[in-house]
């Protein structure tokens, strides 16, 4: 694509985008600092300032969260288990995984390490599913009982609070990323 000059474009903010000549990029070309980029222009984009804004704030609230889980044995996998199973479950392991986005496979190995420190167990439910649900045990009721105050304590300190209308505009996306700008723009933006 070097040296290419794209035209077609569904809309006019895209045409844009594909119209910039990008002939002065080159493969594996380190920018230095200040140096003309015809990519630089897209990190000015409001939408790609909102999506780094708010990546930003979630990998840093996130490694915090982390780091207070860990001093207390529990990864943030492991807690969003323990999570869903306290509030939601019994629930088999493909809705733990769909919860937790991940694969079916990474799932089985963090339910089995749940399993072997006695956390969570298996139980069968009659319903027209023949896999497992799992719930958790005594024990695993009593570790996420003594984690989830302390864990929603430090959230209170990390997070301020959103307004309704942008807790809703982040729910909409979550929901269905493909949503069109029409459908989730007018909502309010800031906290309370």
């Amino acid at each position: 694509m070097v040296g290419s000059h794209l035209t077609a474009a569904p809309d006019s903010k895209s045409k844009i985008l594909f119209d910039m000549n990008i002939e002065a990029i080159r493969p594996n070309q380190v920018m230095k600092p200040g140096g003309k980029n015809p990519l630089r222009a897209l990190l000015d984009e409001p939408e790609v300032k909102s999506w780094r804004t708010l990546m930003a704030a979630f990998q840093t609230i996130y490694r915090q969260l982390e780091k207070a889980l860990l001093l207390e044995e529990c990864s943030i996998p492991r807690f969003q288990i323990l999570f869903f199973l306290y509030f939601e479950g019994p629930l088999p392991a493909v809705e733990i995984a769909k919860k937790l986005f991940v694969t079916r496979g990474n799932i089985s190995m963090f339910l089995k390490r749940l399993q072997l420190d006695g956390l969570i167990k298996q139980v069968r439910i009659e319903t027209t599913q023949k896999r497992p649900f799992f719930e958790l045990t005594k024990k695993g009721v009593r570790k996420f009982e003594g984690i989830f105050p302390l864990h929603i304590g430090r959230v209170k300190r990390l997070m301020p609070p959103l307004n309704r209308s942008f807790l809703e505009l982040l729910r909409k996306i979550s929901e269905s990323p493909s949503l069109s700008r029409q459908n989730v723009t007018g909502a309010g933006n800031g906290p309370e």
